[in-house]
């Protein structure tokens, strides 16, 4: 008899403490081992606003392109992360491609996840106009081999508020193919 006591006692101490965690955490105080609320940076230690990057900003939204080969790609550009990076989502081929671009101090930075299942990585170059901006290739994981095609950089040609171009250059064999889409916006 004193064990099941025991057990009531232990069973309703455990579902006091749970409810008590509960209510910790939807006023949103926290519990100790728990993860902390990431604090929002003073104005004062934010990166200066990168003139590409805002640049690239104008882009968000849905697009609808034509590949050279006459195929219908639906491109879309978001703000992920607090606002810290643009997510663009390729759909071609049957299949979807994401590259997230995002500042890095002064420089662009871009990483591609290819359906060719590596990772370039790119830097943007400065340009004179601030329309065009060129990504250059820096490095790349998952390379099968040094002849395996892959992206060795891209070129964003903005043309107008409703139209962009996108220059994709595919290596192969130690060859390139450049590979342009004309796009629209979606209205």
């Amino acid at each position: 008899m004193n064990s099941l006591r025991l057990g009531v006692c232990v069973l309703t101490l455990s579902l006091v403490t749970a409810m008590g965690f509960t209510q910790e955490q939807k006023k949103g105080k926290g519990i100790a081992g728990a993860m902390p609320a990431v604090p929002s940076a003073p104005a004062a230690t934010l990166p200066a606003a990168n003139p590409q990057f805002e640049k690239m900003k104008t882009l968000l939204g849905d697009w609808e392109g034509k590949a050279p080969g006459g195929e219908v790609v639906p491109v879309t550009f978001r703000l992920v992360s607090a606002e810290s990076a643009i997510l663009i989502t390729m759909s071609e081929g049957g299949g979807d491609m994401i590259t997230v671009v995002h500042p890095n101090g002064a420089e662009l930075m871009a990483t591609h996840y290819c359906s060719a299942k590596n990772q370039p990585r790119f830097v943007a170059v400065p340009s004179s106009n601030p329309n065009v901006i060129r990504f250059d290739f820096k490095d790349i994981t998952n390379l099968a081999s040094p002849d395996a095609g892959h992206m060795v950089g891209v070129t964003f040609t903005i043309v107008d508020p409703d139209h962009h171009t996108e220059s994709w250059i595919w290596r192969a064999a130690g060859k390139d193919n450049p590979e342009a889409f004309q796009l629209t916006r979606k209205k």
